[in-house]
């Protein structure tokens, strides 16, 4: 009541017209959200559901679109209120030579997981103030606050937060059988220099722990295996030294060890991301006491281990 008329017109005109492309994609009963405003063209936000975890969000205005976002998403009802779900999403940008996406081809030859920033919070709708320091976006029936702004600090939310972690590893189980799991798509995941506020940590420690014990990690032969299985070296040894040469040299339990991937470009997120998973690192000095062992056995190598320095 206290609001002018003229003013409270021209905020709601506002809030419609910059509806985020994220207002739609957890609401999954929703398929659009149309308005007209006075004698104006109209707008719409449209959730098209290509596949089972493919979603594009389309924005349109006088009946033509004026943007089209994709996003990667997983679901999962949330433990002891099975109508209330837990979310994440993952931004898709598409690749250099897609001008547009077509539905009847595959999702990998056209789009790839790219960094969303900053990720979003949703509790249904986004909370505008909310930060996980994530690269993607999530949603839970979290308590929020009074404004619906960010989400309230209370023991009712803690069971939500590890269940989108527990959600978030199981997705990349899903992601890899997509040919999405890819050297670049380690760049969209929390590494250990990211500033993420601790209600939020249990995704990183979950994501972590199932990259480090399932076959996820992306390796230098373009397959993938379990962090902890892996050893990093520079890149003239990985070319080098064999599969079979690995395994003769280093120790292992039940999986032989192969060459993790490196990052094209240090300290960039994928990089991070790397470091801070089980690989071991393996360099020079391995290099040549594993040289000195084939000597001894009769085994020759031409080149000299100074060119790997």
């Amino acid at each position: 009541p206290k609001k002018n008329a003229q003013d409270a017109y021209a905020e709601v005109e506002a809030g419609l017209n910059e509806l985020a492309e994220t207002t739609l994609l957890f609401l999954s009963h929703l398929e659009s959200i149309r308005w007209k405003i006075g004698q104006q063209v109209s707008g719409e936000v449209l959730r098209i559901k290509h596949s089972e975890n493919h979603v594009e969000v389309l924005k349109q205005t006088g009946g033509k679109t004026t943007a089209s976002s994709h996003f990667l998403c997983f679901s999962d009802s949330v433990e002891g209120l099975e109508k209330r779900r837990v979310s994440i999403a993952f931004a898709l940008d598409p690749l250099l030579n897609v001008a547009s996406f077509d539905p009847t081809k595959i999702l990998e030859k056209q789009l790839k997981i790219a960094s969303a920033n900053p990720g979003r919070v949703a509790v249904f709708f986004p909370a505008e103030k909310e930060a996980s320091g994530m690269r993607f976006h999530l949603h839970a029936p979290f308590v929020p606050e009074l404004s619906r702004a960010s989400i309230k600090e209370t023991p009712a939310n803690h069971p939500l937060f590890k269940q989108i972690a527990k959600l978030a590893a199981a997705s990349l189980h899903t992601i890899r059988a997509l040919n999405l799991l890819t050297t670049d798509f380690l760049s969209v995941l929390p590494n250990p220099q990211d500033p993420i506020p601790p209600r939020y940590q249990p995704i990183r420690v979950a994501i972590i722990e199932e990259m480090n014990n399932y076959a996820l990690t992306p390796t230098h032969s373009k397959s993938h295996a379990p962090a902890k299985n892996l050893l990093q070296a520079k890149a003239s040894i990985k070319d080098w030294l064999s599969p079979e040469d690995l395994e003769f040299l280093v120790d292992y339990d039940d999986r032989p060890p192969e060459w993790a991937v490196a990052a094209s470009q240090k300290n960039s997120n994928a990089d991070r991301f790397l470091a801070g998973l089980a690989i071991k690192e393996w360099d020079i000095d391995e290099f040549i006491e594993f040289l000195k062992l084939k000597s001894s056995q009769g085994r020759r190598y031409i080149p000299s281990p100074a060119q790997f320095i």
